[in-house]
């Protein structure tokens, strides 16, 4: 006796996005006729697929809070552990949040960014990096094209969870006492690592547990490659409301390097851990850390810098 080919669809919350995910369960019964498809959502959204006729099965979880990557990422891990193990046939994760939050803001918000990336012609197809070349040089809309098809390889082998054990063996480029911070403990910033393999910018920020309110992190760096002003330094700005990007710009504004926001990955846990791709910064053959600036933000928008390090 042949059973169906048991299929799991991640996409937790919102409504609004489970809603749209709707048109993948479809499409995946049309792909895998016969099939058994199970949705795993969030307890708070599972009303919006009740009675889907394309969902065999739904699962209900509440290992994920709203915009917990950490808790998401375990998520995903043990999904794949299950699939590995014969559970599942197939699994797909349509949740707009880390790789995927990523590549949402690359299609989306950042047209700059994607024309970016076809000129590195890191897409798979090359039919579709002419394509997109051709209609960027036109000045007409990209949004929608597949980006879903962008893939940057990563050479080290880092997992961005925010946790040091993969920075076990690595000296800081930056430090500075303990204790300074006007926040506390919260804010309190201490170490800085650094990385690069040929794709990818890596930081590690030793700052005390995450806090609790809106923060940010502004990274100056010198990427040795001066920009029309003669600067070769960058802020690179990390903010806890803006999951999945990054924003860099000049420091001496100057007009052709001003703030743009990419997307990033991050993750705060026992440290702040970032990943930037490098053919955002426009591919630096290296990079030196000058100093970072903590940023805190209350409930009435007030902004204040609670620790500096150089």
């Amino acid at each position: 006796m042949d059973f169906p080919k048991k299929i799991l669809l991640v996409q937790l919350y919102s409504n609004g996005d489970c809603l749209y995910a709707t048109a993948v369960a479809r499409q995946i019964k049309q792909d895998f006729p016969g099939c058994h498809l199970t949705w795993l959502i969030a307890k708070f959204c599972q009303d919006i697929i009740a009675g889907n006729p394309y969902v065999d099965e739904v699962l209900v979880t509440d290992e994920v809070p709203k915009n917990d990557i950490i808790a998401f990422r375990r998520l995903k891990k043990k999904v794949a552990a299950e699939k590995n193990e014969g559970k599942w046939y197939e699994v797909f994760v349509t949740h707009n949040m880390d790789d995927n939050q990523a590549l949402y803001a690359a299609s989306t918000h950042n047209a700059t960014a994607n024309v970016d990336a076809i000129k590195q012609r890191l897409f798979l197809d090359q039919g579709l990096n002419e394509r997109l070349l051709l209609l960027a040089s036109q000045f007409l809309g990209c949004e929608g094209y597949p980006w879903g098809e962008l893939l940057i390889p990563q050479q080290l082998a880092l997992v961005v969870d925010g946790n040091r054990e993969d920075w076990a063996n690595d000296e800081p480029v930056l430090s500075d006492k303990s204790g300074d911070s006007t926040a506390g403990e919260t804010m309190d910033i201490r170490a800085l690592s650094m990385k690069m393999d040929d794709n990818y910018l890596y930081l590690l920020l030793e700052a005390g547990p995450q806090p609790a309110e809106k923060w940010g992190l502004d990274f100056f760096m010198d990427f040795k490659a001066p920009n029309a002003c003669g600067s070769s330094e960058r802020s690179i700005k990390v903010w806890s409301d803006e999951p999945g990007a990054f924003t860099v710009g000049s420091v001496d504004g100057c007009p052709d390097s001003k703030p743009q926001t990419y997307p990033a990955l991050f993750a705060w846990a026992e440290a702040l851990e970032v990943r930037i791709p490098l053919v955002y910064l426009n591919n630096p053959s290296e990079a030196r850390a000058i100093s970072v600036k903590g940023i805190l933000v209350d409930g009435q928008g007030r902004f204040s810098y609670p620790d500096y390090m150089r």
